[in-house]
């Protein structure tokens, strides 16, 4: 039996207006598949270039997921049309009506309405796989059409008496006129009924867009991190120190911050970092000058080389090369080129040195950057570090002895988001932050294609639906296998009005989508974690951590069930479908 919407129970039925809408109704709740979604009564706006809108109604709406949309009327008792071209219609209780329009041209009508607003929630938008439409009437009182009706009044389009034994060959055959015509469609799906289904039938909840919320928990989270700035009075009492805590807890903004603070001051500074994209994001939120130098760390070896090879025509990593030959180049001979640097270019040193995302450097990272200190002993060298992010697997060994300093409140996440992340946090207590904020949701599939499917959707609802940016929603892949997901949403199609941008990040209009690895230190409004089949879930603790944690007020976490029942169980979140 069809899902019917509204369900109506048989005495209902019998009180509706028009017993042919009664008697199709139960021909189709019984004579259909469970998997098809069938609305009965569809009011709709009917909108006209240059004209006024207006009223209209669809009888029945059918949506079958290995076809796509049929608007179908229904007329019982006599439809006739006379020589001056007007329609009416009889019913079995002998009412007559003048009718607007043909029945089929009705139904047309309300084809194209219901696709407009499908199509503006993201179903076979442009850029999208085709919806597969059309329209039919059924006359179910009616064993033969008397007449030429002419060429847009083909003869599969209607239903009649004798099709009553098999409503669903004469749908099927509906649908299969419509697609011989249309080679570009693909099935509506599953996952398309179900999205259908919410925008229908779902219950009607008045509240503010999405997008209000955020922006006001973003105000609030700006002030929690302002409070937590606070903290910078510590460190202008100290010329070293190493700054701990979890994730959300301001570590980037107070070493940016404390930087900028420091460079105004006349001192020349370095913020440097482990994450190309970290360093991006520290780059873009400096304007003004006098500005810290802000450098990913092995760009800053290899800058150094560079300039060492302009100044003095010296190789320093053939020099490095010569004292450790065979060692590792990314890892041990650019660090040493960089520690080599400090001799053949003297006036490249700096007061004061921050390192961000320190967990993320090895030991013989940091000998370089304390030897292009102007002065060993009074200069500045801050350490910021969260040890429960080392997702590339470095030692902790870090150069300024004693404990740290703790920051101790999250200031970035909502109080959901902070429960599922902090699931897999084994450091200092951090307190939740203030933000009540939405429960984590979870979308199941069991492929990557599906997946990609459910995630195209989603950020369609989101962009149309929520007026949420395309900017603040960042799709990141957490497991290995990442170019398999990432051709698998590219060949999703495009999410509503914008695109992906693949592992580029802040381009306008489109979405990010990039590893969760890549995306450390860096946080988006919105976060969509793509849990992939490579990921462990015994071993990849950390990098689950810091996927959770970039999300600031809204997070999604797409994976197979399996995975997701284990992370239900595991705390991190509730096991709330989005």
């Amino acid at each position: 039996m069809a899902r019917m919407y509204p369900e109506l129970t048989q005495d209902e039925l019998k009180h509706l207006e028009s017993p042919a809408e009664a008697e199709l109704y139960k021909l189709f709740e019984e004579g259909t598949p469970n998997n098809w979604f069938i609305c009965h009564g569809v009011d709709l706006l009917i909108r006209k270039r240059g004209e006024k809108t207006t009223d209209g109604e669809c009888d029945f709406i059918v949506f079958a997921p290995e076809w796509g949309m049929l608007a179908i009327e229904a007329k019982g008792g006599v439809v006739e049309r006379d020589v001056h071209g007007k329609w009416t219609s009889t019913s079995s209780r002998g009412t007559r009506h003048i009718l607007k329009r043909s029945p089929l041209t009705q139904a047309k009508s309300a084809r194209k309405n219901l696709h407009r607003h499908l199509k503006s929630h993201g179903l076979g938008s442009r850029g999208t796989p085709q919806l597969l439409t059309g329209h039919a009437v059924f006359f179910p009182e009616t064993e033969q059409v008397e007449g030429i009706l002419g060429p847009d009044w083909p003869p599969e389009l209607l239903g009649l008496l004798g099709h009553k034994t098999s409503i669903m060959s004469w749908v099927e055959g509906v649908f299969q006129y419509w697609a011989t015509n249309d080679t570009d469609w693909v099935p509506l799906s599953v996952h398309g009924i179900e999205r259908v289904s919410t925008l229908l039938s779902g219950p009607i909840r008045i509240r503010p867009l999405l997008s209000k919320i955020i922006s006001q928990e973003a105000a609030h989270q700006v002030e929690l991190t302002k409070r937590q700035a606070r903290f910078l009075q510590n460190l202008r009492l100290r010329n070293r120190a190493t700054i701990a805590g979890g994730a959300g807890t301001g570590k980037t903004l107070i070493a940016l911050q404390h930087a900028k603070e420091l460079a105004a001051l006349g001192l020349r500074t370095l913020l440097v970092c482990y994450n190309r994209a970290l360093a991006d994001f520290l780059e873009r939120q400096i304007l003004t000058d006098p500005k810290p130098d802000i450098w990913q760390y092995h760009r800053l070896c290899e800058e150094r080389v560079t300039c060492a090879r302009s100044a003095g025509g010296v190789d320093l990593l053939a020099k490095a090369r010569e004292e450790l030959p065979g060692a590792d180049s990314f890892h041990v001979l650019l660090p040493m080129a960089l520690a080599l640097s400090t001799r053949g270019l003297p006036d490249f040193r700096y007061d004061a040195i921050l390192v961000d995302e320190a967990q993320d450097f090895r030991p013989e990272y940091f000998l370089p950057l304390e030897r292009l200190l102007a002065d060993r002993e009074t200069s500045r060298f801050y350490v910021f570090l969260d040890p429960n992010q080392r997702i590339y697997q470095c030692s902790t060994a870090l150069p300024i002895p004693g404990p740290p300093l703790v920051l101790t409140d999250n200031c970035r996440n909502t109080r959901p988001i902070h429960e599922a992340a902090y699931t897999f946090y084994g450091g200092a207590p951090v307190a939740p932050p203030e933000i009540a904020g939405g429960k984590v949701c979870y979308l199941s599939e069991d492929t990557p294609q599906a997946q990609a499917q459910s995630i195209r959707a989603l950020v369609a609802q989101l962009i149309m639906d929520e007026e949420v940016s395309p900017e603040e929603v960042a799709v990141l892949v957490a497991g290995d296998g990442k170019d398999a997901y990432f051709r698998a949403l590219l060949q999703a199609g495009r999410p509503a009005n914008s695109k992906w941008s693949i592992e580029e990040h802040w381009v306008p209009g489109k979405v990010v989508v990039d590893t969760a690895r890549r995306y450390k230190g860096l946080e988006a409004k919105v976060v969509i974690l793509w849990c992939s089949e490579g990921l462990d879930f015994d071993n990849d603790v950390e990098l689950l951590y810091v996927g959770l944690s970039r999300a600031c007020s809204r997070l999604w976490v797409v994976s197979t069930a399996r995975l997701r029942e284990r992370l239900v169980e595991s705390g991190a979140g509730e096991s709330e479908v989005g």
